[in-house]
């Protein structure tokens, strides 16, 4: 069965902007786990695993997917995408801008679902000669939004994060956000990764 492409999987134009920078951080802030939903070619997901992490990546544009290890070919904006196990990190840069509005709930049921401690994403508030940026908002909306759904926006831990980050481009500096998650959230029993030694 042939892979229906939705016009909004054209964002990433096979591009990963990696950050190893903040996998450095975050390893010594106890993470060893991501997610990368809208990883493209996953090259995030790579870095992750050569850190020594377990990382899996999700992505919907079948023209950059081509055999990577721990990237699955997987469209969120159907149904949200949610594992066993939470992920300590689950980074999403360059995605919320290309994800259409009416399906804005489901991915962001699919980052905060997942996230074990920190959510790392950006999010475009540029419109202007950006066709496929369809759903630019302020900062603050995004905020608001996933602060809705349980996790809490944390300024300190974002400006720690910028002075580690080795991220080539401009956006997790001008269009980035941190949250935490709750500490409290009632996972499942089955919700820790095992430890195989």
């Amino acid at each position: 069965m042939a892979w229906f492409t939705p016009p909004y999987a054209d964002g990433s134009l096979g591009i990963t902007h990696i950050d190893k920078g903040a996998i450095k951080w975050l390893s010594k802030k106890g993470c060893n786990t991501l997610l990368d939903v809208g990883c493209s070619t996953g090259g995030q997901v790579a870095l992750a695993i050569e850190q020594g992490w377990k990382a899996f990546g999700l992505e919907v544009d079948p023209r950059v997917v081509n055999g990577q290890a721990n990237i699955a070919l997987i469209n969120c904006c159907v149904n949200p995408v949610i594992f066993h196990h939470p992920f300590d990190v689950v980074w999403s840069v360059e995605v919320a801008e290309h994800i259409p509005a009416m399906y804005e709930y489901k991915y962001l049921t699919t980052l905060v679902e997942n996230c074990g401690k920190y959510l790392i994403l950006t999010a475009s508030q540029k419109e202007e000669n950006m066709p496929l940026h369809v759903n630019c908002k302020p900062l603050d909306y995004w905020i608001e939004k996933i602060e809705g759904m349980g996790m809490k926006y944390n300024g300190k831990l974002y400006k720690e994060l910028l002075k580690h980050s080795t991220m080539k481009r401009e956006f997790l500096k001008e269009t980035g956000m941190l949250f935490e998650q709750d500490p409290l959230k009632d996972w499942r029993e089955d919700t820790v990764w095992e430890n195989k030694e």
